[in-house]
């Protein structure tokens, strides 16, 4: 998804760079803070961020994430009914 279009003028050249914005979401399942899954997922998100994704960090052991109703209220008007952390999840795709 394009998301700006720089147009840089140097010594009379012009240069033309597309600048695209991609969104990375780590979760972090293992229960263990700090053990090799949250290392290796740490050096992951580094290099996405280092490359210039917008990086999220997301640790499931830390949320109340309640289990989909079936309700088809999202089918409604587009938002999931259940209010609980995956709203923030959510806005991040915003």
């Amino acid at each position: 998804m394009l998301q700006h279009l720089l147009i840089v003028s140097f010594l009379g050249r012009t240069i033309h760079r597309e600048v695209i914005v991609v969104k990375v979401i780590g979760i972090y399942g293992s229960p263990r803070k700090k053990g090799n899954s949250d290392l290796l997922l740490d050096s992951t998100l580094r290099g996405a961020q280092e490359q210039g994704a917008d990086v999220k960090k997301i640790y499931a052991r830390d949320l109340k994430i309640s289990g989909c109703r079936g309700c088809d209220g999202c089918e409604k008007n587009g938002k999931c009914v259940v209010q609980d952390d995956m709203q923030d999840i959510y806005h991040f795709f915003g």
